[in-house]
Parts: C-alpha cells; structure tokens; sequence
C-alpha cells in the first residue's frame, strides 16, 4: 500500500475507494481497460498506479480510519523528510496544533513498536 501512495497519493487512493466503494480492486495494465480509473485520478496517476500495481488486485483501506491511519503515517513520514509544520498544515489541511497531536502519537506507536519487537527478539 506504501508504494501505491507514494505513487499516486492518498488524495487519488481516497477518490478510488470512495469511487469503487469495495476493498478489493483490479489494477489493469492496459489503459484501454481502465478508462473508469483514469477518469477518476487522470492519466499521469494512473501510469503511476500501473507501474506499481499493474497486473494485480490490490486491496484498498475499507474506511475512514484507514485512511486516517495511512494519512497520519504520512505526516510522520514527511516530517522526518524535512518538511515544517507550516507546510505540513497546508499539505495536509490541517492545524499546526493537529499535526503535532499527530506526531506526538506517531513516535509513541514507533517507540513502542520499536521495544516490542526488540523484546520479541530477545525472548526468541
């Protein structure tokens, strides 16, 4: 799903669920084939999608809390990339004050992941 948002964003994967209303879709190679998605996302995301999930069935996030979740991930992402939190709130239309709620909970989930696996390691 990472390369899929890479490639396209989570903009056009929302407008895809949104559009197909179904977890799981088919990603056709042919452009011919896809004239739904294309008029959906445009041709350039597209090529972009086809090159990364082209030939394949992909499942796409159920709701709005997946995409809460990849969004935020995203954010986190973006912000170890560099970006501020002034062009963090106008990429993501967000507060500056909501972005770093969502930082805040992000390094929590990563710190603990982190001591999970770790633990796992050590007890295997």
């Amino acid at each position: 799903m990472d390369d899929i948002i890479e490639a396209i964003g989570i903009d056009s994967l929302e407008t895809l669920t949104a559009a197909f209303g179904y977890v799981q879709m088919y990603i056709p190679k042919d452009p011919r084939a896809a004239t739904k998605i294309i008029t959906l996302i445009g041709p350039e995301k597209y090529h972009l999608l086809a090159s990364v999930a082209g030939g394949c069935t992909v499942s796409l996030p159920r709701g709005q809390r997946e995409f809460l979740k990849l969004r935020n991930k995203e954010i986190f992402s973006d912000r170890k990339s560099g970006l501020d939190m002034t062009d963090l709130s106008f990429k993501y239309r967000l507060t500056e004050r909501q972005i770093r709620k969502i930082l805040k909970n992000q390094t929590i989930n990563e710190v603990f992941n982190e001591r999970f696996n770790k633990d796992r390691a050590e007890n295997s």
